[in-house]
């Protein structure tokens, strides 16, 4: 195995790491305010679009075989059927989206920013619509799942997209060797 490659699993695994544990760090709401999506996107402002989806992907991976890292010390397939389960899912495709981005759009910091907002947008529209048709049955209108599930979130969320753009910009690329 190459030095490059053993770097970049380490980064990986770390990032998947950081996101169990701060997808711990929870207030407890119907659908819970979590940190989750703040290293998620430090880990795609850092590790860029391939590598942060692939972090993404493994957290949710070890939390689908059970390890209890999803919020409330809770893991395994069912939890990604309950009232959460399309924000959590979600989360994938919303990386894999700012990676598709990542790779389409020049590469300056608006742009950065301009995937996250799209990235938060696909995770709120996997999630709002998992809720509404499997968790709901489509017994609520999309306008008060709108306004339960996503009103209360998108100040907390674009603070958290700020906040990890300015981590990103804070961590010595030299120490992560990213290029």
């Amino acid at each position: 195995m190459s030095k490059d490659f053993t770097r970049t699993l380490t980064k990986i695994s770390l990032f998947a790491a950081l996101m169990a544990v701060s997808a711990l760090i929870y207030i407890p709401l119907p659908i819970p305010i979590t940190m989750q999506t703040l290293v998620m996107f430090c880990a795609l402002f850092i590790l860029g679009g391939r590598d942060g989806s692939i972090a993404v992907f493994v957290y949710l991976l070890l939390g689908t075989l059970g390890l209890p890292i999803f919020s409330g010390f809770t893991g395994g397939a069912a939890r990604l059927l309950d009232a959460t389960g399309g924000y959590i899912i979600g989360m994938l495709f919303g990386s894999l989206i700012f990676w598709l981005l990542d790779v389409v759009l020049p590469k300056r910091e608006i742009f950065k920013i301009i995937n996250s907002a799209v990235c938060l947008a696909s995770i709120y529209a996997f999630g709002t619509l998992w809720f509404t048709f499997v968790y709901a049955n489509g017994e609520k209108t999309l306008g008060a799942v709108l306004l339960t599930c996503v009103a209360p979130f998108v100040i907390p969320d674009a603070f958290k997209i700020y906040l990890a753009y300015c981590i990103s910009k804070k961590i010595p690329h030299r120490f992560l060797n990213v290029k």
